[in-house]
């Protein structure tokens, strides 16, 4: 007996692919040798084929089968399917009265209800034999999602039940309608009469989404216009693939499947459009409502549906996640149908073009953003700009930045903006080589003649061009600072400036080593090329680039001890070393470092007592002190220098985003000592106004959602801790939950940032940990599985880092509790067998690791213990 559930899964993939070689081909790879799965599978997909999706379609008897059956035994399954009820049949007070729609799981009948009310309804109903889990999940998903919604543009449900043979159905709401789009066309309404009816389609999804409920699959088949008193009602159905946000709509609902893609793929949000879409929230819809708009505005929808649908999978959701599509009104002006289309609007072709193009290219360009940070938050917001629109007045949405088109422009020509850049660097060095070769000649000039009139000629030239191409280098690296770090790909074009403004500083350098300005130039690239390996995890490199930009400011500060910019300078370029030293284990050297930058910044302030731009180095270096002491088990000591680096933060006026960011962690810091502290009555407090400051910090979009949702997934991992030492294990399941969604987004979204992918292994360990305590062994197996294969591929790419090692061990440790608590003691003595490997290989690294000690000790008192 094949297994349902993997029939299921391997039935909703292989629906969406059109093209049967591609379909042959998956199934072949996915079901393998198992030829009763494989039989089971198409003979699904042939039931699909035959019926059509739920409510999408009038029955059709005549239709064609696809799949790989052969037609006789196609054609029997789908009439197995399809025989087992028939009309005048009874369930409780209703009597079928006709089939109405039919998918591959399900079918609806019309029926009429005789008690306690007399009344035509539509009956939902599973069809014999696909009772399995996984469909009864989705068919009790969509009966609670509707259940929770009342809403005059949602469909209602009366009733819910199971039959004699224990197969369940629900009642709902009758409706004799067509798809919008259809019945839109078909009305010939002009495109203010559109904008009207769709309205109230806004106001549905807002309803559902305040339920906590997200559709995932809103199209004109789902959107259904009635009439009722003459007036068109547009109603929205099928929640079968719902989402709850904040409730389980069923006892055993399951999050979405990795691997499994949920949703239609020409209205399918980008997010929606990878095999870990987890955290799919709301502004789903609001892309799919887009979408539906810009198909009411063109009569097409905005990524080309046969392109869609003739793509191999992979090669479709790439599609989805990357291609931008052109603006209504282009699509209008270069379509081959536009006299039809402008027809069925009662507008002439040009006139159809300009009315569209302007506020309703750019109302439809925001729900369709792929950046889902950028469109619409709510369902609300998209509703009152199309009223604004409908009311002559101005609407929010406006054409995207200069430099937001720069970003898209470089995501859309890679090569050509590396090509470009690179030129501009072959410049810069040119530069560099002219200015060196001019220099030369001038000590040339001046050693082998008199001819001083020349070489004075030279000496200012060179001097002219090296003041431009100091300004045309700091440019480029401002380009390569503030620009190109926000797309991953051009990596490499960064790095290349890099270079080639280092290169041309040593140049300069080389020949006016005792220029002030020059060495302070060459000291900020240093400290920018020091953060920039840091950020990819090229940390010898930084490790040199930081070592280099100290030196050049401590020689600075040495000849102009008067220059305080320089001592910040040096304070902060400290810190930003300490910061790597630390992530490298090398805690007692950052340590030192800190110290002294602390001693640095403290005695800038006291002696610019009223200048508070000298409360800024001290606040940075009280603040990467404090996290380093909380990492080293200093817990007091850290509760100490947190609180006096939030007084000094708080002493800043008009904060940046940064120190505001900063404030925040401070915050938190202070929690985490509390509570390691033995105190995690007072941790919360703490940890709670962090996660607030941090949350608004991220909804105001005064700091970037990268960073402040890493420092907020942290704090709820801390908090999560301190929740669990007052056993309150369920509150702490759910903050954890919320800390691996967001934790998730940013490794998926910056898959090169190391510490992203160590606390998303932090956040799943600490889960599973938290399970084994609860007893909920499988799933606790599977977190720490997760976390040990992440922690596992962070210790071999940089094996030279000693936290990488001690986080695995106390993985190896959490797995080893499992064993034990499962009665598995084989398991258990395997598992602690890992964790005192990985302590020997800390051991080989760098035996002062502060974690050394406390991992060894666990480890032996498991070993006892199990000997016991």
């Amino acid at each position: 007996m094949p297994d349902s559930r993997s029939a299921e899964l391997i039935f909703e993939a292989a629906r969406n692919m059109s093209v049967p070689a591609e379909r042959i081909a998956y199934l072949d790879g996915a079901c393998g040798n198992d030829v009763a799965l494989r039989r089971r599978v198409e003979r699904l997909l042939a039931a699909d084929a035959v019926a059509g999706s739920f409510l999408e379609h009038a029955l059709d008897p005549n239709a064609g089968i696809t799949g790989s059956l052969p037609p006789g035994e196609a054609a029997t399954a789908a009439g197995r399917a399809m025989s087992a009820d028939t009309a005048g049949a009874r369930i409780g007070p209703y009597t079928l009265v006709e089939k109405i729609g039919e998918g591959g799981m399900g079918v609806v009948w019309s029926a009429d209800q005789t008690e306690p009310v007399r009344r035509r309804v539509a009956l939902k109903l599973i069809k014999p034999g696909m009772d399995t889990v996984q469909v009864i999940r989705r068919f009790e998903t969509e009966r609670q999602a509707l259940a929770l919604m009342d809403h005059t543009n949602i469909a209602k449900v009366f009733d819910a039940g199971t039959t004699v043979d224990h197969r369940p159905f629900f009642v709902m709401e009758l409706i004799h309608g067509i798809p919008i789009t259809s019945h839109c066309d078909q009305s010939q309404l002009s495109v203010r009469e559109r904008l009207a009816l769709f309205i109230p389609i806004c106001h549905a999804i807002q309803h559902a989404h305040q339920k906590g409920i997200i559709h995932r699959d809103i199209k004109p088949s789902n959107v259904l216009v009635t009439m009722q008193d003459g007036v068109p009602i547009p109603k929205v159905i099928d929640f079968g693939v719902a989402k709850a946000l904040h409730q389980r709509l069923t006892d055993t609902e399951v999050d979405t499947q990795l691997g499994i893609v949920v949703g239609t793929f020409e209205y399918m949000s980008p997010e929606q459009a990878k095999l870990s879409a987890l955290d799919v929230d709301t502004r789903a819809d609001i892309y799919a409502l887009g979408v539906l708009l810009y198909e009411l505005l063109t009569g097409s929808t905005p990524l080309d549906r046969r392109q869609l649908r003739q793509a191999a999978l992979t090669e479709c959701l790439r599609i989805i996640r990357e291609v931008e599509p052109s603006k209504p009104s282009t699509k209008l002006s270069s379509s081959d149908d536009l006299p039809s289309i402008a027809a069925k609007r009662k507008l002439e072709p040009a006139r159809l073009t300009r009315l569209v193009s302007g506020d309703l290219d750019w109302i439809a360009m925001k729900c369709l953003e792929k950046d889902r940070n950028r469109r619409y938050e709510t369902a609300n917001g998209l509703l009152m700009d199309i009223q604004r629109y409908l009311a002559d007045e101005p609407v929010e949405a406006c054409p995207p930045s200069r430099v937001y088109q720069f970003k898209k422009f470089v995501r859309r020509n890679k090569g050509t903006v590396i090509a470009a850049t690179l030129v501009m660097a072959a410049i810069v060095t040119g530069a560099g080589v002219s200015i060196w070769q001019a220099l030369r000649a001038h000590y040339a000039l001046i050693e082998e003649s008199n001819q001083r009139a020349s070489a004075e000629r030279e000496w200012k030239r060179a001097e002219a061009n090296l003041e431009i191409s100091q300004k045309l280098s700091h440019q480029l690296i401002d380009i390569a600072e503030v620009k190109l770090p926000l797309i991953s790909q051009t990596e490499t074009v960064r790095n290349e400036l890099l270079d080639a403004a280092l290169q041309t500083t040593r140049a300069f350098l080389a020949q006016k080593p005792d220029d002030p300005s020059l060495q302070k130039s060459a000291a900020k690239l240093h400290r920018y090329s020091g953060n920039v390996h840091g950020q990819v995890m090229k940390w010898s490199v930084a490790d040199q680039s930081f070592r280099e930009s100290i030196r050049l400011l401590k020689e600075l500060s040495a000849h102009l001890p008067d220059d305080r910019a320089i001592r910040v300078d040096l304070c902060m370029t400290t810190v930003d070393h300490a910061a790597l030293l630390q992530s490298l284990g090398r805690l007692k050297e950052a340590n030192s470092m800190l110290m002294d930058a602390v001693d640095v910044a403290d005695e800038l302030r006291k002696t610019a007592a009223n200048r508070t731009d000298f409360r800024r180095p001290l606040a940075m270096a009280l603040y990467a002190l404090a996290l380093l002491q909380n990492e080293r088990g200093q817990f007091e000591v850290a509760s100490q220098t947190s609180d006096r680096a939030a007084d000094v933060l708080r002493q800043i006026p008009k904060p940046s985003k940064l120190y505001r960011l900063m404030l925040a962690g401070m915050v938190a810091y202070k929690g985490v000592s509390e509570r390691e502290l033995g105190r995690p009555n007072d941790a919360i407090p703490l940890l709670d106004d962090a996660i607030a400051q941090l949350k608004n910090l991220i909804d105001t979009k005064i700091i970037d959602a990268a960073n402040g949702g890493h420092w907020l997934s942290r704090a709820m991992i801390e908090k999560s801790i301190a929740l669990d030492a007052l056993e309150r294990q369920d509150d702490a399941r759910n903050l954890l939950t919320e800390a691996i969604l967001r934790a998730n987004k940013l490794v998926l979204d910056h898959p090169q940032n190391a510490a992203y992918q160590e606390w998303l292994a932090i956040a799943v360990q600490t889960r599973g940990r938290l399970l084994t305590k609860m007893r909920e062994f499988e799933a606790a197996r599977k977190d720490l599985n997760s976390s040990q294969s992440a922690l596992f591929a962070l210790s071999s790419q940089f094996p030279e880092v000693p936290s990488y090692h001690g986080r695995l061990g106390k993985n190896y440790l959490s797995l080893g509790m499992l064993g034990e608590a499962m009665g598995n003691i084989a398991e258990a003595r395997q598992s602690y067998d890992k964790a005192a490997a990985a302590l020997r290989r800390i051991r080989d690294i760098d035996a002062e690791y502060y974690q050394f000690q406390t991992i060894s000790n666990e480890v032996d008192a498991a070993t006892k213990r199990l000997g016991s």
